[in-house]
């Protein structure tokens, strides 16, 4: 996977180093509710899609320069109520 965030746009071509970053503040949130679970006549069967998002934001979220002075993360989950599973400061 390559990913580049940059502004102005200077992502270095073949995937090299990028030039310059600025710092981004990435809140993302994710349906927690059940109609994420697969079911089987009402009952859960198992959570493929909820597994399928914490694999799918793991793959990106290790292809970012995290840290305090370049992409901070936060991580929200809502359902019946809303969790901050961690914040911006972690």
């Amino acid at each position: 996977m390559s990913l580049c965030i940059a502004y102005p746009a200077r992502c270095a071509p073949n995937d090299g180093p990028i030039e310059q970053f600025t710092i981004v503040d990435l809140i993302i949130v994710v349906d927690g509710s059940d109609s994420v679970c697969d079911s089987d006549n009402g009952e859960k069967a198992g959570c493929t899609n909820w597994d399928f998002v914490k694999n799918f934001l793991r793959e990106v979220l290790i292809e970012l320069p995290l840290g305090e002075r370049s992409i901070r993360v936060a991580l929200i989950r809502f359902s019946n109520q809303t969790d901050v599973i961690f914040g911006l400061d972690r």
